[in-house]
């Protein structure tokens, strides 16, 4: 769990990662894996130089 809150802590900062780039219903979001072990979808809003963090889930297989 700190793992996770230190990239989170991290990322409002210095900004979350932009790859992995996705689109649903128009929505553009990212996904970046944390710890190996979890995958965290966001979305950015650049003009308030904010994030939004959608959900969070288990990375599929073996931990990397």
């Amino acid at each position: 769990m700190t793992t996770i809150i230190d990239t989170l802590v991290e990322w409002s900062e210095i900004g979350p990662p932009r790859s992995n780039r996705r689109e649903i219903a128009g929505i553009e979001f990212y996904e970046s894996s944390i710890a190996g072990k979890y995958l965290a979808a966001y979305t950015i809003d650049d003009s308030r130089r904010r994030f939004a963090l959608l959900w969070m889930r288990e990375r599929p297989g073996p931990a990397q």
